[in-house]
Order: structure tokens, then C-alpha cells, then sequence
């Protein structure tokens, strides 16, 4: 199911996906991918795949809903944030912290423009 939403995700116009259905796509696969047991997807090839598959789609999901989606990541990462993390749960926030590799930022054109008209760059030798 993951990789052929991812499909039809990569295919979508920004626009295309409604708020309704975006949200709910959202909200669910967000779950499904905190929520794994740990220890399978540690042992399992198969459930380290839908893992990561879970990932890439909220990666796909963020290109259409990048606040909203970045948000559940942060607000799962919030003890992490506020050093109120036992050991025993480390893993699960590096689960969550893999899973944001797929979440691409894409500075708008302004953004860059101010970048690299920065005096601050430093030259390049």
C-alpha cells in the first residue's frame, strides 16, 4: 500500500491532494510509523522495509503538507528537545529522527537569494 501511495503521491500536484484527505493520510500513516515494535524491525528485513517505507511516504506527504507533518515529528521529539529522554527509549527517537531524512526542505527562491547575498558568507579560496 505504502509504495503505491508513494507513487501516486510523486505525481500529485501540490494542489491536488485535499486538506480532508491529506490530513487523515497523514494522521494515519504517522502512527503506523511511530508505533513499530522495535525489536521486530530490529530483527526483520521485512519490518525494517515497511519501516522505511512508512518514512518515504511521510517524506512524499511533506512535499504537500510540510508544517503539518514536520510538526508531528517535533512534537514526538519534544523530550529529546527538553533532555527528558530515558535510555530505554532511545531507540524510539532514533527511529523518529531516521525517519525525518525524507523530509526535504526546499528554501523558496527568496530565501536563497538572501543566503547567498549574505555578508556573512565567507569567500572561497
Amino acid at each position: 500500500m505504502c509504495r503505491a501511495l508513494i507513487a501516486v503521491l510523486s505525481i500529485l500536484s501540490k494542489d491536488a491532494l485535499g486538506d480532508m484527505l491529506g490530513f487523515t493520510l497523514e494522521e494515519t500513516m504517522f502512527e503506523q510509523f511511530k508505533r513499530p515494535d522495535l525489536k521486530l524491525v530490529a530483527q526483520s528485513a521485512n519490518h525494517r522495509l515497511n519501516a522505511e517505507l512508512y518514512a518515504m511516504l511521510l517524506g512524499h506527504l511533506a512535499n504537500v503538507h510540510f508544517v503539518s507533518v514536520t510538526d508531528r515529528f517535533l512534537c514526538e521529539l519534544e523530550p529529546v528537545m527538553n533532555d527528558q529522554v530515558a535510555k530505554y527509549l532511545d531507540t524510539k527517537y532514533e527511529h523518529l529522527v531516521k525517519g525525518l531524512r525524507h523530509v526535504q526542505l526546499r528554501p523558496s527562491p527568496s530565501q536563497m537569494r538572501m543566503v547567498f547575498s549574505s555578508r556573512s558568507l565567507l569567500p572561497i579560496r
